[in-house]
This record gives structure tokens, C-alpha cells and sequence, in this order.
């Protein structure tokens, strides 16, 4: 996240130049500083900046808010004026004391039934906040036991048996994975599980790193489900990694957009337009840019309306305009001006107020006659039509009127 520098003054200069050598105190007038130096040292404070905030942003998305933490402390040492920033510090130091003392809490319930479980509920209290003191305590406590002491010496012998005989297999790395897990769990600053892992680290980092590589070159390829078991395979030795969960992530939402663009190829061999465009539609919903999904749409589109309009003018030849002009109309919502389709819509227009008025005639002339029933007909199609006509809302009225007096009159 880039963040703006708020203040950039002659204490700050001041302040940069003593952390930059080791906090010893320097006798100068920053106001001396050439404006050259003084850009330099900006954009060099801006650049520690940003390279906090993004060690922050990388330990936050692992879950290491501690560590998150640290690094967005000393960005806000600089920039104390980030709203954002010192939203995120609080708000994660409320988090990690949260934490931290949730599991010391655990830790003293389980002491006195199992020492074991206590020492690592006080071991994952301390991960989680290094400040938390009472839980050092008591971990520091006990380490006198002497069972608590042969149970770490059993779980580093296990260790070094397995760094002994490593030769760098994913396997190995796995189950050391697990050894050193178990032996940081009891001890979280054991020396020897440290040294293990930062051995394994580098070659997980390695295999993590080649595993990656050939993923992205399957999935460029639209090799999915390749591409797709690399990626879990990575995952499986680097589990709180963001950037492989993203890309596993990428590969479900491409292959969502196969599955709907497929779907709307097959409807739109079958001249199934509308669900044709409708399918493309949700590919487009995943991936905005999809070329595929456009053209789908495009040419959908396009054939919906020559099928329109064609079903438009076979109404017409049978004298339907009432679905005559429905079916121009939803063409002319959809495409908007088509000329063929708004010359054909004036004449059904034409022809369709002719049949209406005549309709209106002969339903008043039934209406006078008393045949209640032929005219109510009549006066509803032309109401289902034109929904705003009052002449036959006005006699549709009348005539259910009449026919409830005669109903009464038996």
C-alpha cells in the first residue's frame, strides 16, 4: 500500500541521519543541507517506508502479526499521520495481546493435570506475542522439570537423526516439517529446530520456487489441471504461502470460465441465443475481460435479432400485431435502432390502432345489443394490448357491472 510522507522537516532529516549511523549523536544544521542531499533523503525515507509497509502486508497475509506488526511500527515511526496505519497497529496489538493472553489462560488451566500441553499452550502464547512476560515465566518454570527437559532432549535427538541423513527429498522436508513443528512447540527458541529449519528452508524454498515455474508455464498454456496439482504440491510445502493460494484460486475461476463459455457455445449451436448470452454473461461476471465471451454475446446478439425480427414479420403476414409489435419491441430494446425493425414497427403500429378502434366499435355495438359476454371479449383483448386504453377499461367496468345486477335479479 503507498502512503503518503506527511512532514519532511529539518527534525526528521535529523532524526534519519542518527538511525542511518547507528544512533550516534552528529553536531550539523540540517537547514545547511544541500536541496539535492535533502531530496535524497526523502525519497530514501519514503522507500524504508514502503519496504515496511510491505513486509507488513506480506507477514500480515501469513498470519505473523507480531512480525506484521514490528514492520508497520517502524513505518509509522516516520510517518506518524497515516490514519490507515495507525488504525492497522492498534487494532492489531489488540488482536495479539487477545491472543496471547487466550492461550496463557489455557496454559494455567491445563498445569495442573498436564505439564506438556501447559508448556506449549505457553509456547504458542509467546508466538503469537514475544512481549507477553508472565508467559516466558512460567515457560522458564518449566524447563526445571526434568520430564518436561528429557521429553525436548527426545524430540531434538529426533531431529538430528533426520538432519543427519537429509538429502533434500519433498518427503524429507515434510516430515522434518513436522519434527521441528513439534520440537518448536515445546521450546519455541530451541536452537536446534531453528538450525534444522532454516536448512530445510532453503531447499523447500527451491523446490516451492521450481514447482511455481512449471505451474505458470501449464497454466499460461491452459493446461489447468496440471497446472493445478504443481500447485497444490507447492502448497503442501508451503501452506501459508498467498501467492500459491492465489493462483489455485486463478486456475477454479478459469476453469468456471471454460465451464460457462462451453455452456454457451453448446446454446448457441443450438440457436439457443438468450441462454446463450446469458452463460457468456457469467463467464464475463469472472473474468471482465473475456474476448470469448464478448463475441459469444456479440453474435448472439446479432442472430437474436434476425430471429426476431423474422418472427416479427410472420405475425404481421397473419395479421397478429398485437405479438407482431411485442416481438419488435423487445428487438428494439435490444439493439436499439434497427431500421427494418422500426419501419415494420410504425406499419403494425398503424395497422394494430385500425384493429383496436374497430374492436372498440364492435364491442359498443354488442354492449348496446346487451351481449355483455361477446363484447367483454373484445373490450379485454384490446385492454391486454394497450393496458392504458380507458375506453375499454371504462366498458370492461360497465359490463361487469350489468352482469352482476342481472346475477342478483335470479
Amino acid at each position: 500500500m503507498k502512503v503518503k510522507i506527511y512532514f519532511f522537516g529539518p527534525l526528521l532529516i535529523s532524526l534519519y541521519i542518527i538511525l542511518a549511523s547507528g544512533c550516534t549523536m552528529l553536531r550539523y544544521d540540517s537547514a545547511s543541507l544541500p536541496e539535492e542531499t535533502k531530496r535524497e533523503v526523502y525519497q530514501e525515507v519514503a522507500a524504508k517506508i514502503q519496504s515496511c509497509l510491505d513486509k507488513g502486508d506480506m507477514w500480515y497475509e501469513k498470519g505473523e502479526y507480531f512480525r506484521a506488526l514490528v514492520n508497520y511500527r517502524a513505518a509509522s515511526f516516520f510517518d506518524t499521520d497515516s490514519a490507515w496505519l495507525q488504525k492497522r497497529i492498534e487494532e492489531l496489538n489488540d488482536l495479539i495481546v487477545s491472543e496471547s493472553a487466550k492461550y496463557y489462560q489455557k496454559g494455567l488451566r491445563l498445569l495442573p493435570d498436564d505439564k506438556e500441553k501447559a508448556l506449549i499452550a505457553f509456547n504458542l502464547a509467546l508466538h503469537s506475542n514475544p512481549e507477553n512476560y508472565n508467559a516466558e515465566k512460567m515457560r522458564v518454570s518449566l524447563f526445571k522439570d526434568r520430564a518436561i527437559r528429557n521429553r525436548v532432549k527426545e524430540l531434538e535427538n529426533e531431529v538430528w537423526e533426520a538432519i543427519s541423513s537429509y538429502t533434500a527429498s519433498v518427503e524429507e522436508i515434510l516430515s522434518l516439517d513436522k519434527k521441528i513443528g513439534r520440537l518448536l512447540s515445546f521450546d519455541i527458541a530451541n536452537k536446534t529446530a531453528l538450525s534444522a529449519k532454516e536448512r530445510i528452508d532453503v531447499d523447500r524454498n527451491k523446490y516451492v520456487g521450481d514447482l511455481l515455474s512449471k505451474a505458470r508455464n501449464l497454466q499460461a498454456a491452459g493446461e489447468l489441471d496440471q497446472a493445478g496439482d504443481l500447485y497444490r504440491e507447492a502448497r503442501a510445502l508451503s501452506p501459508d504461502n498467498p501467492a500459491i493460494r492465489k493462483r489455485l484460486k486463478d486456475i477454479q475461476q478459469q476453469k468456471d470460465v471454460n465451464y460457462f463459455l462451453s455452456l454457451a457455445e453448446y446454446r448457441f449451436g443450438r440457436h439457443d441465443y438468450r441462454n446463450a448470452m446469458e452463460f457468456a454473461d457469467k463467464a464475463l461476471c469472472i473474468d471482465p475481460k473475456n474476448e470469448d465471451a464478448r463475441h459469444i454475446i456479440s453474435e448472439s446478439l446479432l442472430m437474436l435479432q434476425k430471429v426476431t425480427l423474422e418472427e416479427a414479420k410472420q405475425f404481421f403476414a397473419k395479421r397478429d400485431y398485437a405479438n407482431a409489435l411485442a416481438a419488435l419491441r423487445e428487438l428494439l430494446d435490444n439493439s436499439g435502432k434497427n431500421g427494418e425493425a422500426v419501419s415494420l414497427a410504425s406499419i403494425v403500429k398503424e395497422n394494430l390502432g385500425k384493429e383496436m378502434s374497430q374492436m372498440l366499435a364492435e364491442g359498443r355495438s354488442l354492449y348496446e345489443k346487451k351481449k355483455f359476454s361477446k363484447a367483454l371479449i373484445l373490450f379485454r383483448y384490446v385492454q391486454e394490448v394497450d393496458p392504458q386504453n380507458n375506453i375499454a377499461s371504462t366498458f370492461i367496468k360497465k359490463i361487469h357491472n350489468r352482469l352482476k345486477t342481472i346475477e342478483s335479479l335470479r
